[in-house]
């Protein structure tokens, strides 16, 4: 079974949606940490590990986004400002789009995953 089939009907509602790129980073997230894993929740394609680590969507304008679930938490960790530090109060968003061969955003998005795992671990793990 392929490990996005649960994601397809959220996928199909996007045509606009670069799918390579989603794949692409959703891939590399899961890859990170043998304990992540992908499911649909909220109506939203999410990516879990312990707790939620944060969730696929797509703004309009803007286009792919993965949104840290405590993302406020990681804003003292972006060092290259790659998080959208925007008006919502936890998650904070990180657009992707056309990001897939930059390798310096790459490292910092890593970067904030290898923070939002441990913050995953303080907060879920027992």
């Amino acid at each position: 079974m392929n490990l996005f089939s649960a994601w397809q009907l959220w996928i199909d509602k996007h045509p606009q949606l670069e799918k390579a790129n989603l794949f692409f980073f959703a891939e590399m997230m899961l890859q990170a940490d043998v304990k992540l894993h992908s499911k649909m929740s909220y109506g939203a394609p999410f990516i879990y590990r312990l707790g939620p680590v944060g969730y696929f969507s797509i703004d309009k304008k803007r286009g792919l986004y993965f949104g840290f679930y405590w993302g406020k938490l990681l804003l003292e960790c972006d060092e290259h400002g790659i998080l959208d530090a925007d008006e919502r109060k936890m998650v904070k968003l990180v657009y992707l789009n056309g990001k897939m061969n930059d390798e310096a955003f790459i490292g910092s998005f890593l970067s904030l995953l290898d923070v939002a795992l441990k913050l995953d671990q303080e907060k879920y793990g027992k």
